[in-house]
């Protein structure tokens, strides 16, 4: 089984699509604890930053790349980025299709369809560091850990209602990393065509997740981002080893 092309392919179409779904997520984890979002949030380490250091991270580099003037300065903004990551810098295949793919990126953030095939996605997890920085509120980081933790999320609320509700949609694809391996059930991101519906679908579950939360927030006291769902994802990724506080959240 493998991910689809939704059509058409947009945001809105997914939210319709995939919407319950993501509700039911939310659900299934806020009656074991009322606060699982927040605090899996509030857990949140990157190489000892908090969330909070995260999001002013990421914040900071979105300014910096929506500003840029010609190419040699995107890809010192870029190569940043990734050295922020602890990654190696841009190789010349991502420097030459850069520009093209944030340009793609844009389409794709105003509901129009695009030509997959324009979307650089060598380094997925490199990358897509960038991508989300291009664009806060659309794009997310979809690296071993992050792509981990969604797909745990996912695994335990399919294992709750008994089938694989939208699996065309979340089905979503595992970037060899850091993290050794996949949750079971789920395949290997093995074709460009499937990272590329890994991180769209990805980043768009995250941007669902997010919207339902923060119009569930009664007070308004948080406002949830796409890339809040990621760097909860990304923590989920380390923890799901920590056996007694994970298995809480999946009986």
């Amino acid at each position: 089984m493998a991910l689809r092309k939704i059509n058409p392919f947009t945001y809105c179409a997914f939210k319709k699509e995939v919407g319950k779904t993501a509700l039911g997520i939310i659900n299934h984890f806020m009656k074991k604890d009322t606060d699982f979002w927040l605090n899996t949030l509030h857990n949140y380490s990157f190489r000892g930053s908090d969330y909070l250091q995260g999001q002013t991270v990421r914040i900071e580099f979105n300014k910096e790349l929506t500003s840029y003037t010609g190419n040699t300065q995107l890809f010192e903004i870029a190569n940043r980025i990734l050295g922020w990551g602890c990654l190696d810098p841009l190789s010349d295949s991502m420097r030459e299709n850069l520009e093209a793919s944030l340009n793609c990126l844009n389409t794709l953030a105003q509901d129009e369809d695009i030509d997959l095939n324009n979307l650089c996605v060598d380094r997925l997890a490199s990358i897509t560091k960038i991508y989300e920085m291009w664009d806060i509120d659309n794009w997310v980081i979809y690296d071993s850990y992050c792509a981990r933790g969604l797909e745990w999320l996912i695994a335990v609320y399919w294992k709750q209602i008994g089938y694989r509700q939208n699996e065309y949609q979340l089905l979503l694809p595992w970037t060899p990393g850091e993290v050794g391996t996949q949750v079971p059930g789920f395949p290997i991101a093995a074709t460009s065509n499937q990272k590329r519906l890994g991180f769209i679908y990805g980043s768009w579950l995250c941007k669902v997740i997010a919207e339902h939360l923060t119009a569930m927030d009664i007070s308004k006291s948080f406002h949830w981002r796409p890339y809040h769902i990621e760097m909860l994802a990304f923590q989920l990724g380390h923890e799901i080893n920590d056996k007694k506080r994970i298995l809480n959240y999946a009986q």
